[in-house]
């Protein structure tokens, strides 16, 4: 059975559109212009179909009067205090997939200024949940959420590796349940990679390394005595005496030094792919910006992708075998015929890609069909870029979009400040001010207002949101994402080796677009937790009551003619 990516249902004013991600659904909402009086938010339950038990989504956020009412659970159901936004984020328990019926409902105060709620509008709607595959793609990605209320509670902001002496070879036996939850479906999806090869003794890997300590991973890889080819990265960062260098030397003594080579471009061998090959033709390959380490899977926030396709993993191949036999030397890897200019794969299972390899000899060569995608939007960017300092005129465009009122841009990136333990230009791109543009940092410990928890930051760990991705129009007729290892700078795309990939296909960019929104609303709402709390109310942050008279109504900004909520509000839902 096709695979459920998308739903939209509609009833006495209300519509809700449901969209699919990995492991994850967003739900969307619209009320019609004269239906808002007395609106408290939306109520959510959903049900395993058909015929599951209802259970209400939870709202971290009450009414004042609520708070203490239930005991030590900290999530009140959404039919109580609903969600006063007009969308919302569901994942479900990981490994509790399928498919699922949603009910939403328009929640209204009785009377004005009260606080009985009833329930008026209701629709339902059915949509597939569960990891994104379809058919012979996989997208995965990190959960990113190291400093997050949910790792507070569930792990007590407890070390997700051991302090000390920086080697790779520590024991991983007591972290496994954190490493579990913070690698998410990307871990799960490396783990399944290696597993397909180690089973299959036709199967050989070669692998194109950046950043490389996981403990599991180098095991993994050493593993392949006789059935594996490694190109990993030595610039300065990647020295011999790092954990990285370290890691590197042992998986060549394992499985032989002629297998393992050492090299770098003008400046980086920025891959980080897995290619499986079987009686030595390449039939599988895993690719994306998450590197092989212990801050690439459980810190950063990251994408995997598999592509289960020959036509793919040859092109993966072809780059490959010009890195190995040359040690990643730039001049040589720019004048190979297999492997400058896009790539167009148009294959069987597979949505339309275009692939580039770098470094180049012009950046452009790459970074054009990125940015003329960009300049083409009918509708909206949503990204997540690691970095916009860095030069080139795509960087240039997304750190400037929020400024065009006719796109609607949703965005982040960030910035670690070395000197401190403040993550300060953790930036987001937010729709809710016509400047577009917020800066917030997360201090270390974080401390935020009741009834949320202390959050602990790591010093030295880097980047926190390390994707490379833009998504173009991800619900309009033409949707593309950009993804990969490359950092969309026009220098990077000059000295190092990389790849990005462009991916026609409404699933997948939609999976992409829930993803930044997601890191988005991560920060957003941290920056909201800590604007409560700067603004001297000692308050808990609460739900906004029925507001009498000409008091603004919570809902109001999303109704304003030509403001950038009210074009959230109606892109989402439509």
């Amino acid at each position: 059975m096709t695979k459920v990516f998308n739903a939209a249902a509609s009833a006495n004013g209300l519509t809700v559109k449901a969209y699919a991600g990995d492991r994850c659904a967003m739900l969307a909402f619209n009320l019609d212009d004269h239906l808002t009086a007395h609106l408290a938010g939306f109520a959510i339950r959903r049900r395993m179909a058909p015929g599951g038990d209802w259970r209400w989504l939870g709202n971290r956020i009450a009414f004042a009067s609520q708070y203490g009412t239930l005991g030590s659970n900290k999530f009140y159901p959404s039919n109580v205090a609903p969600f006063q936004k007009f969308w919302w984020l569901d994942f479900p328990a990981d490994g509790a997939w399928g498919t699922y019926e949603y009910e939403i409902s328009a929640m209204r105060f009785t009377q004005a200024g009260g606080s009985v709620l009833k329930a008026d509008q209701t629709v339902t709607l059915r949509i597939d949940v569960g990891p994104f595959v379809e058919d012979k793609l996989t997208i995965a990605f990190t959960r990113g959420y190291l400093s997050s209320q949910a790792y507070a509670d569930r792990f007590h902001n407890s070390a997700y590796q051991p302090s000390g002496n920086g080697e790779w070879n520590f024991d991983s036996a007591p972290y496994q349940t954190q490493w579990q939850w913070l690698g998410g479906h990307a871990r799960q999806t490396l783990i399944d990679f290696f597993v397909e090869c180690r089973d299959d003794p036709d199967a050989s890997i070669d692998a194109l390394v950046y950043d490389f300590n996981e403990p599991d991973i180098v095991n993994a890889l050493a593993s392949f005595k006789g059935r594996l080819r490694m190109l990993a990265d030595n610039s300065k960062t990647h020295a011999d005496d790092t954990t990285h260098g370290q890691a590197c030397a042992y998986v060549a003594q394992q499985v032989g030094e002629d297998n393992v080579k050492r090299g770098h471009f003008s400046r980086y061998q920025h891959n980080k792919v897995l290619i499986k090959k079987v009686k030595g033709k390449a039939v599988k390959v895993l690719t994306g910006s998450t590197n092989f380490s212990v801050t690439g899977i459980y810190v950063n926030a990251n994408h995997v992708l598999v592509f289960d396709d020959p036509a793919v993993a040859q092109a993966y191949e072809d780059a490959f075998d010009v890195m190995f036999e040359d040690g990643a030397k730039s001049a040589d890897f720019e004048k190979h015929p297999a492997v400058q200019g896009e790539r167009l794969i148009q294959s069987p299972g597979l949505p339309k890609l275009k692939i580039s390899y770098a470094p180049h000899k012009k950046p452009t060569a790459s970074l054009d069909t990125l940015l003329t995608e960009i300049k083409a939007a009918d509708s909206s960017v949503i990204f997540a870029v690691m970095d916009l300092t860095g030069g080139g005129d795509v960087l240039k465009t997304l750190s400037e979009l929020h400024a065009d009122k006719k796109v609607f841009s949703y965005g982040i990136t960030d910035k670690v400040d070395p000197e401190d333990n403040t993550y300060e230009n953790t930036q987001y791109f937010d729709p809710t001010r016509k400047s577009g543009e917020v800066v917030y940092s997360k201090e270390n410990p974080e401390k935020f207002p009741p009834p949320f928890s202390q959050e602990k930051m790591v010093a030295g760990i880097g980047h926190i949101v390390h994707h490379k991705f833009v998504v173009v129009d991800f619900n309009d007729t033409e949707p593309v994402v950009f993804c990969g290892s490359s950092n969309l700078a026009e220098g990077g795309e000059e000295a190092n080796g990389d790849n990005l990939i462009a991916i026609y296909d409404r699933a997948v960019a939609t999976a992409f677009a829930i993803e930044g929104i997601r890191l988005v609303d991560h920060y957003a709402f941290a920056a909201a937790l800590k604007n409560h709390q700067d603004s001297g109310d000692s308050g808990p942050l609460a739900l906004q009551a029925d507001q009498p008279g000409n008091k603004p109504q919570w809902w109001a900004r999303y109704y304003v003619d030509g403001s950038i909520k009210q074009k959230e509000r109606l892109l989402f839902s439509r």
